[in-house]
């Protein structure tokens, strides 16, 4: 037995024996009344009132170690054996009391009130059977000690009758010992099967509330079927996922509200789980309150009872939409810096073969062009190395600033010189205008750079050869507007959502051909976030597209 389970057994025995005590002295009292009635003209009354006198004083003893009992009853837990010392002190001290009656109330010379007695005593004897029967040792102690000197006498008397009726006490007093012990065993399981089963109680509600909290907390939603296949229930997270209250979850009709039309109905799901009567895993498409389309992934348990039937299910429910757009995402990465890594690489090393081998010692000049491709695709191979190393600065908050009040006419000027051999390149002239006002603003000069050199880089790739490229920067009351300008094909307007984001490529060939990695709008977007700014663009036919942002004047 566990030293907790011991505990609490005993704390249940003491209370058990104390709580019996005022039935156990009213019984008393009653006894003492019905044997000054019948002894008052046969003993005398110094024995008599003697042993009336005794059994009061221990019933009071008794009545007050009760009192205090129930006044320190908070306190058992602690003094469990100080309460059992208290009750078998005053057990003893009733039993010698009891017993002393056996001696003070025998009749020498009247068989029938030795019979009486003998009989007064057994109900004494009956009844502290079962109310000292939680305390094993103290119910055969009181049995021996309040019966003993009954039976000595009875038997010493000499009498056939008297001693007749001593063999009778003492196997009278053996019965109420086994019964006794009997009684004990029974109070004992009963007490040991009532703490184990609060205990099991205790650890159920203790186990469903961690349950409950757990489903509660978790980011993941937790939906319960019913047999009719409606939602009985589900979490917070649920809600979160779906767009709808607890409140509503009722009057939902899932296979319409749930499910997405082009994905695996409700129906289909259920009759997986009734056929197979295990986890059924899906990936579906459902709609939200809003009619958003989402992609989930469902695991789906069935609810089985005890006769092999299926009573309803339990969904675990997570959102991967957005995980799925990180994979096509990551996915879009790997075949972008493939690409764009693969074309430079293979031009650097099949330059640096033919100078290797020797093939164009004999041509200065082509050596010369050979070293000049080299050189220009390992400058690509860097912007390409810094605009994925600036994501992860920026995405991870480890991007530097340094600002502090700079002219951007000065800089929209070095950007258009650092660009022309690259505008010459796809013959592209590039033409400025900018406002004659001052323009200083607050800004990180490099971080600017960069943003300036994207814009226009991207507005000389994408324009037609011989169309001309305008960067114009011009003072709107507290802020400086620049804006970059190209005559290349018109951006659709479908597009503008993803136009900021990572790697992002529009599906034409043009771009394909052109060739990047997708990043620079959205190192730009970033970048101009920091600095207070905003960026944006217009396309339209005839007027080509316009990349433009502002950023505020230095007070």
């Amino acid at each position: 037995m566990k030293d907790e389970v011991r505990k609490q057994l005993a704390q249940r025995q003491i209370k058990l024996l104390y709580s019996a005590i005022p039935n156990s002295l009213l019984a008393i009292i009653f006894g003492i009344l019905v044997a000054v009635l019948i002894f008052d003209s046969v003993i005398n009354p110094v024995r008599l009132y003697t042993w009336t006198v005794l059994m009061l004083a221990v019933s009071f003893i008794r009545f007050l170690d009760y009192r205090q009992m129930r006044l320190c009853e908070k306190q058992l837990p602690e003094n469990n054996s100080k309460w059992f010392s208290r009750f078998r002190i005053g057990a003893l001290l009733q039993a010698f009391a009891v017993g002393s009656g056996g001696i003070l109330l025998f009749s020498f010379d009247n068989s029938s009130y030795q019979m009486l007695l003998a009989l007064m005593m057994v109900c004494i004897g009956s009844f502290a059977t079962t109310t000292l029967a939680p305390h094993r040792p103290i119910a055969v102690l009181f049995m021996m000690i309040a019966f003993l000197p009954l039976a000595m006498l009875m038997y010493l008397q000499g009498t056939e009758v008297s001693k007749y009726i001593s063999w009778f006490v003492m196997l009278l007093v053996i019965m109420l010992i086994l019964s006794s012990l009997r009684i004990h065993k029974t109070i004992t399981d009963s007490i040991v099967l009532s703490i184990e089963a609060r205990q099991r109680e205790e650890r159920l509600r203790d186990y469903e509330q961690r349950v409950s909290l757990f489903i509660e907390n978790t980011p993941i939603g937790v939906l319960e079927w019913n047999q009719d296949q409606h939602i009985a229930g589900w979490n917070q997270a649920a809600e979160r996922i779906f767009g709808y209250h607890s409140d509503e979850v009722a009057a939902l009709m899932p296979a319409d509200l749930m499910f997405s039309a082009h994905d695996v109905a409700l129906a289909d799901m259920w009759q997986k789980l009734l056929s197979s009567n295990s986890t059924v895993v899906s990936l579906l498409e459902n709609r939200r309150r809003d009619g958003s389309l989402i992609q989930c992934e469902w695991i789906t348990t069935p609810l089985i009872n005890s006769r092999n039937e299926m009573v309803g299910a339990i969904s675990l429910v997570e959102d991967v939409t957005q995980k799925m757009a990180n994979e096509k995402l990551k996915s879009e990465f790997i075949s972008i810096v493939s690409h764009e890594l693969r074309t430079p690489v293979t031009s650097i090393k099949g330059g640096l073969s033919l100078l290797a081998s020797g093939a164009l010692d004999s041509d200065p000049e082509q050596g010369r062009e050979m070293l000049e491709v080299a050189l220009a695709n390992t400058n690509r191979l860097q912007i390409l190395i810094n605009d994925i190393l600036d994501v992860e600065k920026l995405e991870s908050g480890r991007m530097e600033y340094h600002f502090a009040d700079h002219d951007l006419a000065s800089l929209v000027e070095q950007v258009v010189v650092a660009n022309t051999a690259y505008a010459e390149q796809y013959g592209i002239k590039v033409c400025t205008r900018i406002d004659e006002a001052s323009c200083m603003v607050r800004m990180d000069p490099d971080r600017m750079f960069q943003v300036l050199t994207n814009l226009l880089s991207n507005a000389i790739k994408f324009s037609g050869s011989g169309t001309p490229v305008t960067i114009t920067l011009e003072k709107q009351d507290d802020k400086c507007r620049v804006s970059v300008n190209n005559m290349g094909e018109v951006i659709p307007e479908d597009d503008r959502a993803n136009m900021f984001t990572k790697f992002f490529q529009r599906d034409s060939s043009t771009t394909r051909k052109k060739g990047g990695t997708g990043l620079g709008l959205y190192i730009c977007q970033k970048f101009l976030g920091e600095h207070g700014g905003e960026i944006d663009f217009s396309s339209a036919k005839n007027h080509g597209t316009t990349f433009f942002f502002s950023l505020p004047l230095s007070k």
